[in-house]
This record gives C-alpha cells, sequence and structure tokens, in this order.
C-alpha cells in the first residue's frame, strides 16, 4: 500500500516508507528491504531521516512500532559556509560562498555538514588547510559563526563562536 492509503493511526510497513522515500516525503538513510513487516521507532530512524524529536515519535519505546503519524520528516537547511579553512582567530573574516546541507538550522557541537540535499554525501573538507570555517546562519540574517571541523566526520567538534 501506498504511504498515501494508510491512515494517520495505522502501522507503517517496510513498503509504506519505502513509498514515502520515492515520493519524496522522507530522504533516505539506508536501504529499506521490500517488505510488508511493521516497522518499529529503530527501525524507522535507522531508514530514513526524521524528527527524532517529535514527541509522539520519542514517546515510543524503541521496539514498539511507529504509526503514519509518528514519523515527521526531518527539514533540510542550505547553509553558506567558507570554502576554505582558517585558525580559529581568522576564521571571521572568510567569505561564505560555498553551500553545505545540514539538518541543524544553525551550527551546534556535533552539526554534520552534507554535500547535498539529500543528505547522501558528507561535505568533503578534505582540500581545507586549517580546521576551522565560517557558517552563515540558515536565514542568512541571524548572523555567523566559526566553527572547528573534524575532517572525517565532516562536523562541528567544538561549540560554534558568533563571529
Amino acid at each position: 500500500m501506498s504511504w498515501s492509503g494508510i491512515s494517520s493511526n495505522q502501522c507503517v510497513s517496510c513498503n509504506n516508507l519505502q513509498d514515502a522515500v520515492t515520493n519524496g516525503v522522507f530522504i533516505l538513510k539506508s536501504t529499506i528491504p521490500s517488505s510488508t513487516k511493521e516497522i518499529t521507532k529503530t527501525e524507522a530512524n535507522t531508514y530514513v531521516y526524521i524528527d527524532t524529536s517529535y514527541a509522539p515519535y520519542a514517546a515510543k519505546a524503541s521496539n514498539q512500532l511507529v504509526v503514519k503519524s509518528d514519523l515527521v520528516a526531518v527539514t533540510v537547511y542550505s547553509l553558506n559556509i567558507s570554502c576554505n579553512g582558517a585558525t580559529s582567530g581568522l576564521a571571521c573574516s572568510l567569505n561564505t560562498d560555498c553551500i553545505a546541507y545540514s539538518t541543524d538550522q544553525t551550527p551546534v557541537f556535533g552539526t554534520v555538514f552534507y554535500a547535498n540535499s539529500g543528505l547522501s554525501a558528507l561535505y568533503d573538507f578534505s582540500g581545507y588547510t586549517n580546521l576551522f570555517v565560517k557558517v552563515e546562519s540558515w536565514d542568512n540574517v541571524s548572523g555567523f559563526w566559526r566553527c572547528r571541523i573534524d575532517f572525517a566526520t565532516s562536523s562541528v567538534n567544538n561549540t560554534p563562536t558568533a563571529c
């Protein structure tokens, strides 16, 4: 059955979730098996990017089945970042001419940067000569942040500082 064909109080199967991915409701995180088996909270988060802080989802035990209304797609933000690294003190003077994608509106410790809005590839920081980058807030109004990047995981590994 299709994602749109199930009611908000019906349990979600692997096939339902795959249909939701196919139709752009969710972004795929890992391969969903073809099956009518109903999925648990843990499985849903394994297969697709969902808002894990959404109250109905968060209240479930990890092995509980999820219903359609438990699952809300995560929002993906386009962030302007610097295209090169700098030392901490110089990061705020960098231009923000490149785009990265994240599920965080502004960078926090642990924010992961992706190369595409489908979140299927990490942003490649390997060509950067220094560890710090400048990030503009998602709304391009709230300000700029400097943060240290872990090149291996494309994630922020400190508490970002406002520029």
